[in-house]
């Protein structure tokens, strides 16, 4: 085709287009160069991708969400419990400076039948040689190791003391004997600074701890919220409480019975809803990775706003599990920053 017969086509090709759609100059009409102005800008592939992955990730964690969450978690005494805890962890409203005896008082009454054990072993078997070992567990706890040093060392003391062991019977208790020191250290971060204790005053105060433990039992068929009713029977039972003091170190300006009262509540609470908190532990772990996703999907997208750049179809996708985000946000802090202490324990002496 000549140069001639092209020129004439593209004239008959703009002239037979409205004036907003023919060229104004150059080659771009007016409907083009407007549309060009309002044009918004795409997003980077680089991080389209991340924000999608980050959506695959939050879909996969909401859809575990939504299965395990539950009513029980909604329990007027299971949310008097998490606010017990929050104001343990923050130190407010009456619980400063309670958290980690609230938290050893607990430990005393879950971890009893260890210690139970632990007592009987000690009184019934008081060969030379098994005293020698008691004794050697006592120095070793004095020294407050790491959990996992504490076991080395227990473990070479018994290995020396089953040599100079003549029975059976006495190697079988002293194997016995370690394997539930290895489980309270292993299963209880303050385990062995209650042990310490019993040790240091020879067990005395163990029978406080099976009271204690009748105590929570009786609690838990009253009302836990009614702190009136927990009052008369911290009342009705104040030596108990005032030898509970000296066993979990209570100051002198927390040994009342408002403090008392407190510590039963949680204590009897945490008792009570055991396997519900245990539960309830699992979706604030879920959660905790739940929101490391979220932030990246708010922050992605509040960087590309959909007025200045054109949005995928999955920016625009609502956030999975977002209502039971919202619903146990305020709790993520307990399961963040728990308030017991690391595994090397500093024992009151």
């Amino acid at each position: 085709m000549l140069l001639s017969d092209k020129k004439k086509d593209y004239q008959n090709t703009t002239s037979q287009k409205p004036w907003w759609n023919q060229p104004l100059w150059g080659d771009r009409s007016f409907l083009e160069k407007v549309k060009s102005h309002f044009a918004k800008t795409p997003i980077p592939e680089s991080t389209v991708s991340w924000h999608d992955r980050a959506l695959q990730e939050i879909t996969q964690v909401g859809s575990l969400l939504e299965q395990i969450d539950s009513q029980e978690f909604t329990d007027p005494e299971f949310i008097l419990l998490l606010k017990i805890r929050l104001q343990l962890h923050k130190g407010i409203e009456g619980y400063q400076g309670l958290a980690e005896k609230a938290q050893m008082l607990n430990v005393a009454i879950e971890a009893k039948d260890s210690f139970l054990r632990i007592e009987a072993t000690e009184f019934q078997y008081r060969g030379y040689a098994q005293q020698e070992f008691y004794q050697g567990v006592f120095n070793i706890l004095t020294q407050q190791l790491s959990t996992d040093n504490f076991i080395n060392e227990v473990k070479k003391l018994l290995a020396t003391s089953q040599q100079r062991l003549k029975t059976e019977q006495g190697q079988k208790a002293l194997n016995s004997y370690f394997q539930d020191l290895e489980h309270l250290a292993a299963t209880h971060e303050l385990g062995l600074e209650l042990l310490y204790l019993f040790k240091k005053y020879d067990f005395s105060d163990f029978s406080t701890i099976r009271t204690i433990d009748a105590l929570v039992q009786y609690m838990q068929s009253l009302n836990l919220q009614e702190q009136d009713r927990l009052v008369r029977v911290i009342k009705n039972n104040t030596p108990v409480f005032e030898k509970l003091s000296h066993i979990i170190g209570l100051n002198e300006e927390h040994q009342n019975i408002e403090t008392y009262t407190k510590l039963m509540q949680y204590v009897a609470l945490m008792d009570k809803h055991k396997e519900t908190y245990k539960r309830f532990e699992k979706i604030l772990s879920q959660l905790i990775v739940w929101e490391k996703s979220y932030y990246t999907l708010t922050n992605i997208r509040k960087e590309y706003p959909s007025k200045n750049y054109q949005l995928p179809k999955t920016f625009r996708e609502p956030l999975p599990a977002l209502n039971v985000y919202q619903k146990y946000q305020p709790w993520l802090v307990i399961q963040k920053t728990s308030f017991i202490r690391s595994k090397t324990v500093t024992y009151t002496k």
